[in-house]
């Protein structure tokens, strides 16, 4: 049961209003699927530690226990809906060595598709990573929270443990996942990776970039009219 569904199942049972609540089975399952989802999605401690004592108040004061559950569960629905609203459009993975390439990517994306840099993550982005924060955590969290994952595939991409790292990542959550070829690399350098059995995007070829483009579109990411001039952009990159 996910949150939305504990938190209407919760304002139900309050206005069933009954007073021997405890013996209500409705309440004895809501709160058995409260606390399996307390114990096994709920990272915040504060929140953990205000549900453990609302707990406890089941035998003696049910209709207290109600309320403070709920309360709860607002609370951490409330801050589930603030992570959605900051959440990426695009998270490009990429190697360090390359930063003047994705930078151009990146100008690229807003160019033909009008995608803010606000909506990328990207590490070579100034500010994508806040002085303080712990980069392989910070960068997990940012692979959940973006629509789809870039893959800009250089050699320097394929020789580097983070991005490698990140590759597994998007891989083990399954996002979806567009690996684009850089200029320098080709199918057989992919090698034994994950990505050798997905379909492969050639920065270089207009055709292959424009499957990109189309499938960036039908993911809402980007107005359809982009589409009639997505060529002319793609020539004043990448046409070599």
């Amino acid at each position: 049961m996910n949150l939305e569904e504990l938190i209407s199942r919760g304002v139900e049972l309050r206005k069933e209003n009954e007073k021997n609540l405890e013996d209500n089975p409705k309440y004895i399952s809501w709160m058995k699927n409260v606390n399996v989802f307390f114990q096994s999605s709920l990272s915040d401690s504060v929140l953990k530690k205000d549900f453990k004592n609302a707990y406890f108040f089941r035998n003696s004061n049910p209709k207290r226990q109600l309320e403070e559950v709920l309360s709860i569960l607002c609370i951490e629905n409330s801050k589930e809906q603030k992570e959605a609203n900051n959440m990426k459009k695009i998270f490009i993975s990429h190697s360090s060595k390359d930063r003047d390439i994705v930078l151009k990517f990146i100008d690229f994306l807003s160019s033909a598709f009008d995608i803010k840099k606000a909506d990328v993550f990207c590490t070579s982005l100034n500010g994508s990573i806040e002085v303080g924060d712990e980069f392989i955590g910070k960068i997990k969290k940012e692979v959940t929270n973006s629509s789809v994952v870039i893959f800009l595939i250089t050699k320097n991409f394929l020789e580097s443990k983070f991005s490698l790292a990140e590759m597994g990542a998007a891989w083990a959550l399954n996002q979806k996942i567009f690996p684009v070829l850089y200029t320098d690399t080709n199918y057989k350098d992919l090698g034994d990776t994950p990505l050798a059995s997905l379909q492969m995007t050639k920065i270089n070829d207009v055709n292959s970039m424009s499957g990109l483009a189309s499938s960036i579109t039908k993911l809402g990411l980007s107005d359809p009219s982009n589409m009639l001039e997505f060529k002319d952009t793609w020539k004043k990159y990448w046409a070599m």
